[in-house]
């Protein structure tokens, strides 16, 4: 069940703590160092299988759950750069049943350190327009232009801030002399769907099945 601030499923995410052990983000650091890209090597599979994200993420999703994909996000020291609002959905639109992103704190991740800013029920509004800002994309609304509006989610290492595809969400710059390593984890509903083509998802490994965490996540690795 969620814990600490946010309610997922009437304000569109929720911070969940401890769900991770400082070894287990030291480890998951290493493992990422070790990956090439764009395969992800065995260690890190296991890590997005594991058992620890069963609770938030059949609360979110429901019985039947694959990974969606993994990104690690690290935000070096002394970063101006900021990411401006947005939604999930809007990079990969995902049916019938919005995905759940998984931001975990592999050190804490303070104001300074360039958390991230969540607006509070904005999945209501459903996907939004968005527009390139760069190499990224940002919304296209009024709503935009909030600056620096929202709700700052700090985070100790090990925390977890998950958030529907459709909230509105944004990070700072890390003002501080030190990294912010972060990794991200996207999970989706067993027979969720790509609308841009219509194709169902099948390629991330299903890691719950009626309701219950396969033990090794369909790999047979952990």
């Amino acid at each position: 069940m969620p814990t600490g601030v946010g309610r997922f499923h009437e304000d569109g995410w929720a911070h969940h703590e401890r769900v991770f052990d400082p070894d287990a983000c030291d480890a998951i650091v290493r493992d990422s160092a070790r990956r090439t890209y764009p395969r992800i090597n065995r260690e890190l599979l296991g890590w997005a299988t594991d058992r620890r994200w069963a609770g938030l993420v059949l609360d979110a999703l429901g019985p039947d759950v694959r990974v969606l994909r993994e990104q690690p996000v690290t935000k070096p020291a002394r970063t101006a750069g900021t990411v401006p609002w947005h939604q999930d959905h809007d990079y990969l639109p995902m049916g019938p049943v919005p995905f759940l992103t998984c931001f975990l704190a592999l050190d804490a991740v303070t104001v300074d350190r360039g958390c991230l800013w969540v607006e509070p029920g904005s999945h209501r509004h459903g996907p939004l327009p968005h527009v390139a800002a760069g190499q990224i994309r940002r919304l296209d609304t009024d709503l935009g232009a909030r600056g620096d509006g929202g709700v700052a989610v700090p985070l100790a290492q090990g925390d977890v801030l998950a958030f529907s595809s459709l909230t509105f969400h944004r990070s700072g710059p890390n003002l501080s002399a030190h990294d912010r390593p972060a990794w991200i984890v996207q999970f989706c509903v067993a027979d969720a769907v790509d609308e841009r083509t219509g194709e169902p998802f099948s390629a991330g490994p299903l890691v719950a099945s009626g309701g219950s965490w396969l033990d090794d996540g369909g790999t047979g690795m952990r």
